[in-house]
């Protein structure tokens, strides 16, 4: 097994049990410091044992010694539609803990087609609850190392076809039904025949309903119903009533045996499509749908429940950095519906900055535009009515109306010479670029001219201190006024082979550093010896990266020293050298750059 894939496997706290990863290597390894965040990108010739990948992805999660997150990156060199298959069914498998629905979709009901994965379903049941999924089971495919496939779901009209046929061969066929208890008046005591113990106090939603439960509370709208009379063996009449019921968070068929004719038609009155109703009843399988169903005991109608926010601030705010489905994995909203909602909250304006993108928004304006030309009229409509009511009182001698009635016209006339119009804004958000270079770390206000300081240079075995690397010399120089006042240089023991590349850059070997102490010692001697000094290194970013993973090794607490890198100091002075000699060009051609104004590549003066 490659050494920094061993390494890193031991760093997460993976158990390698078998072969799995054998044939695995590291391509790339980035640290994002701002998310504290690694990104490994683990490479293989093939899609790797499922098992073991999803063991590996759990240890990843608990991050590097439990403190640093880490996130893989699975690279394939070749994907076989059989391991895509494989991925996508497990993923399927979990989903119907949660969606039921789709139980009946297995392996034959899925193909491979290049990147994409068609299924073959038979319900626009299976077809909305597979398009909320969709984004989710392709971000989940993405994980194991399988990016840019899409997911085609076709509703099959034969598997439809057969199901239908299925329904009318079992709707027509006499059959023995138990009709439920009528319980509408003691629902608190039902018991129900089948013995099932778990049920939960409190109103629930369709989402959470995943197994046969009692006394379950619902508030649910209707959007679908039929109402069916069948006919027994013993030829007897019972009322089916079947709704299929939602609360915008699943959905459920719901069924009611009606007590008789009279109670079947007041039933098929009351409940109405589109309506909403607290429902009680039991959630049970039900071997002719294959699914689980809700069995309705009593309902009761009520309003929509359909959540509407409100903005009851007295001094309304206005958002000036609103994201749309526009703005790429920032944003979901609609734009119009975002207008929208800030209109209903009484707000004067909206500015929608999507990143890195920006848009016309016609329709944003149209609804805006529309909006305004209500408010005028409104308003005037208002002016009007006042005009007419004070009429009528005039002409009834009412003088405190009249009064009332003059100041309300007035007031609403100085409104309409400014109208209280929505105002939309439109912007865009951008990365920018660093307007400054870091010279300095950990800066203080020592001054270096009269102060001793340390110039150092780190060898090491890699770049990546967070997955094993270390130092395997440290050298320095200590500086006053000019001269070398006292010398450091040590070599370190990894404790394991150097690279035959490392040796080539650094000329150091496993026989230089076979007696040499390893890196803790040297390390806390090292710091000692450096004090609270000020150092000096030329890409220090590198340095300070292997000193300070080497500090939260050995408990050494934090590096404080200030460092001042060479490598940014030098760019600094190139940069302000370039400007120097631009403004000074500017002079000797006529060009007034001024005090504050730089030249760009562009300008006359670049040009000459």
């Amino acid at each position: 097994m490659d050494k920094e894939v061993k390494n890193f496997l031991k760093s997460i706290n993976y158990e390698i049990v078998d072969d799995t990863f054998t044939n695995s290597h590291i391509s790339k390894v980035i640290l994002n410091k701002e998310e504290e965040k690694f990104y490994v990108s683990l490479s293989n010739d093939l899609p790797c044992n499922l098992e073991e990948v999803k063991k590996l992805l759990a240890c990843s999660k608990k991050g590097i010694k439990h403190e640093n997150d880490v996130v893989i990156n699975f690279i394939y060199d070749t994907i076989r539609p059989e391991d895509v298959l494989a991925v996508f069914l497990n993923i399927l498998e979990e989903a119907k803990n949660t969606h039921p629905s789709l139980v009946t979709i297995n392996k034959e009901n899925v193909k491979i087609l290049d990147q994409t994965i068609d299924v073959s379903i038979a319900s626009k049941t299976e077809e909305d609850i597979l398009n909320e999924l969709k984004e989710d089971f392709l971000q989940e495919l993405s994980t194991y190392g399988f990016n840019d496939y899409a997911l085609n779901i076709n509703i099959d009209s034969e598997m439809t076809d057969s199901v239908i046929k299925e329904i009318t061969e079992e709707k027509n066929r006499p059959i023995e039904v138990v009709i439920p208890e009528d319980t509408s008046s003691s629902s608190s005591s039902y018991q129900p025949r089948k013995k099932v113990g778990y049920s939960r106090k409190g109103l629930v939603t369709i989402k959470s309903l995943v197994k046969e439960e009692n006394n379950v509370h619902l508030e649910a709208y209707i959007f679908g119903s039929e109402f069916n009379e069948l006919k027994t063996k013993d030829g007897r009449t019972l009322y089916l009533i079947t709704l299929k019921i939602s609360d915008k968070t699943s959905s459920i068929v719901a069924k009611y045996f009606a007590k008789d004719e009279k109670d079947f038609e007041e039933k098929s009155k009351e409940l109405k499509e589109g309506n909403w109703y607290a429902f009680v009843g039991q959630v049970r399988y039900d071997s002719y749908s294959k699914d689980l169903v809700f069995n309705l005991r009593s309902y009761e109608s009520i309003e929509n429940e359909e959540i509407k926010r409100e903005d009851n601030a007295s001094e309304k705010r206005v958002e000036l950095h609103a994201h749309t489905m526009m703005s790429q994995m920032d944003g979901v909203c609609d734009e119009v519906a975002l207008v929208k909602m800030a209109m209903n909250f009484g707000h004067s304006g909206v500015v929608i900055t999507d990143k890195d993108s920006c848009q016309s928004f016609p329709h944003v304006f149209n609804t805006v535009t529309s909006y305004n030309k209500d408010i005028k009229k409104k308003l005037e409509a208002k002016i009007n009515e006042l005009k007419t009511s004070l009429k009528e009182n005039e002409e009834q001698g009412n003088v405190e109306a009249v009064k009332e009635i003059t100041k309300y016209i007035t007031e609403t006339e100085e409104e309409l010479k400014n109208p209280p119009y929505f105002k939309a804004g439109y912007g865009v958000e951008l990365d920018m670029c660093e307007s400054y270079l870091n010279v300095c770390f950990n800066a203080n206000n020592q001054k270096i001219e009269d102060n001793t300081f340390v110039i150092f240079d780190t060898e090491t075995t890699g770049f990546n201190p967070g997955l094993g690397d270390s130092m395997i010399e440290i050298g320095a120089v200590k500086i006053h006024n000019g001269e070398v006042i006292d010398r450091f240089d040590e070599l370190i023991n990894p404790g394991h082979h150097i690279d035959e590349a490392i040796t080539k850059v650094t000329d150091i070997s496993d026989e230089d550093v076979k007696d040499a102490p390893n890196e803790e010692e040297v390390i806390k001697k090292f710091k000692e010896w450096i004090g609270s000094l000020p150092l000096v290194a030329h890409n220090a970013r590198f340095d300070k990266n292997m000193l300070d993973m080497a500090y939260y090794r050995y408990n050494l607490g934090l590096l404080t020293n200030p460092i001042i890198d060479t490598l940014m100091l030098s760019r600094v002075i190139n940069r302000d050298q370039k400007r120097h000699s631009l403004k000074a060009l500017g002079k000797y051609y006529g060009v007034d750059t001024g005090e504050e104004k730089e030249i760009g590549e562009d300008s006359e003066v670049a040009d000459a």
